[in-house]
């Protein structure tokens, strides 16, 4: 499965999970800069807190320990970069679900 576009067998699992058909749509956001461009980017990918309804009913972790492991806010405190020219990229999936730093192994 791909973050960009549903798998095709995945079609009635979306149907089901409004939250997973969100997330496939549009799982992170780019943030362009306000004014002259810096060379800097401000990444968040671990502040995501929408967790797809599939994924919360099959964990065995309740609400309170799968969001201890969002760097929680992060997003929020890199709101203001693309004022000052950087970049920002967050995204709206949890770490719980995707961790974007990991290699696939």
């Amino acid at each position: 499965m791909t973050l960009f576009g549903p798998h095709p067998e995945a079609t009635p699992a979306l149907a089901a999970d409004p939250v997973l058909g969100a997330l496939q749509r549009t799982p992170f956001t780019v943030v362009g800069p306000i004014h002259k461009p810096a060379p800097f980017i401000f990444a968040s990918p671990h502040s995501g807190s929408e967790y797809p309804l599939s994924f919360i009913a099959a964990s065995r972790l309740d609400a309170m320990d799968l969001r201890r492991s969002e760097d929680a806010y992060v997003d929020q405190l890199f709101e203001a970069a693309p004022a000052y020219g950087a970049t920002l990229i967050k995204v709206h999936f949890p770490r719980a679900y995707v961790d974007v730093n990991r290699a696939e192994k």
